[in-house]
């Protein structure tokens, strides 16, 4: 049986801080290519869950296996190579480098993950996306809206991860954008056999993920109190 491509166990967090607060996680998992929409209300650890399971920050206790990887025994430096090589996060202000152009901010995504693309291969993925050549150069605050967020998913799809997160990718935007904006990631995450972490309170598209999780039944944010 393939083990999933990410596979908690009794995972728990200590904040750094006077409240004592720790977050824990008894149990959660993703299969591979599986799309799952994790629902939270705001201070529910949601994206506390995210910076672990992303590697930015590490637990002190439990399992979290990425990729069949244990990122609790890595350090800080080879979890950051281990996400920019496996694990693409989309964010909700899209964080692409306003005076850099779309190959340029995808190019740059690579360096990162010491991967290397051509610019066939970009340009390939950007025409995937439906924009046309004439804005492969221009810098991204000369761009649409829509047009942002299709670089941003060709960026997260360049180093062809196995998982991606979306953190409130949708929350800035209004309905038509959002609707497009799920619809374009299912479709190219689908082609790819990527699997999809996508995070919200808003639950309209819930049902169109494999899997709706939601914070409050499968994790426990709790003070001085044992997991």
């Amino acid at each position: 049986m393939t083990e999933p491509i990410v596979n908690i166990t009794g995972l728990e967090f200590n904040f750094d801080d006077k409240s004592k607060t720790r977050l824990c996680v008894p149990k959660m998992s993703i299969e591979a290519a599986q799309t799952v929409f994790l629902q939270g209300d705001s201070g529910s650890g949601k994206s506390t869950l995210l910076h672990l399971i992303c590697g930015l920050w590490r637990a002190q206790k439990g399992s979290l296996r990425v990729l069949g990887q244990e990122l609790t025994t890595m350090s800080g430096s080879e979890r950051d190579l281990f996400r920019a090589q496996n694990i693409s996060v989309i964010f909700q202000k899209l964080n692409l480098i306003p005076y850099l152009s779309a190959v340029e901010n995808i190019q740059l995504a690579c360096q990162f993950a010491k991967q290397s693309i051509s610019v066939s291969d970009i340009h390939t993925l950007l025409e995937k996306l439906n924009l046309p050549r004439s804005v492969f150069q221009l810098s991204a605050n000369q761009l649409s809206l829509g047009q942002q967020q299709r670089i941003a998913i060709a960026r997260a799809l360049a180093n062809k991860p196995k998982l991606i997160i979306a953190d409130e990718p949708t929350s800035a935007l209004d309905q038509d954008n959002a609707d497009d904006f799920i619809k374009l990631l299912f479709d190219v995450a689908g082609q790819t056999n990527t699997g999809i972490l996508f995070v919200s309170h808003d639950t309209r598209w819930a049902t169109q993920f494999d899997e709706h999780l939601h914070m409050r039944e499968l994790a426990v944010l709790e003070r001085q109190l044992a997991c």
